[in-house]
């Protein structure tokens, strides 16, 4: 089966083929091959390189919103034209699906830097936790521990490092 994958602006041609529980995906050149070990309606575990990996998602219609690496990820996924995608790696942080927020690790005004944890998000029965994408300054958090927070709704705005 082929698709587009729009990641981060650009389409790219995704080829996957199933055999079994093993999913081998072709972009150009490049071949991962995956075990799928288990897939539930918002949730599938995965096998490569012999490393187990869990990756919550949400699907609404041929839109894609999972966490990979700490952030939130939005894919559009078609096997016609590219459509326009999403990131975690805008200016602001929101929520990837409903949860409550557990923690809170930040405050106005804190700077931080790439990978450092920022929240817990308790979602789908598991804690997820939400880093900082790129290195800067916290300049609003727009929730409250213990809040359930929905799909969409920015948690924490980072403004990134200016560069010099």
């Amino acid at each position: 089966m082929k698709r587009v994958v729009i990641s981060d602006g650009e389409p790219t041609e995704v080829q996957l083929v199933r055999t079994g529980d093993t999913v081998v995906v072709s972009m150009g050149e490049r071949q991962e091959s995956f075990q799928i070990l288990k897939t539930t309606a918002d949730e599938i575990q995965f096998l490569s390189n012999g490393v187990m990996f869990r990756v919550p998602y949400f699907r609404s219609g041929e839109t894609l919103e999972f966490l990979w690496n700490g952030e939130h990820q939005t894919e559009e996924v078609s096997s016609g034209a590219p459509k326009r995608s999403r990131s975690g790696r805008e200016h602001s942080l929101a929520a990837p699906m409903p949860g409550v927020v557990l923690k809170i690790f930040v405050s106005p005004g804190a700077v931080v830097t790439k990978g450092m944890p920022l929240l817990v998000l308790e979602a789908m029965k598991m804690e997820h936790q939400i880093v900082a994408p790129y290195d800067g300054t916290i300049t609003s958090i727009a929730c409250k521990e213990g809040e359930l927070v929905q799909p969409g709704v920015d948690l924490i705005v980072v403004a990134p490092e200016e560069k010099k």
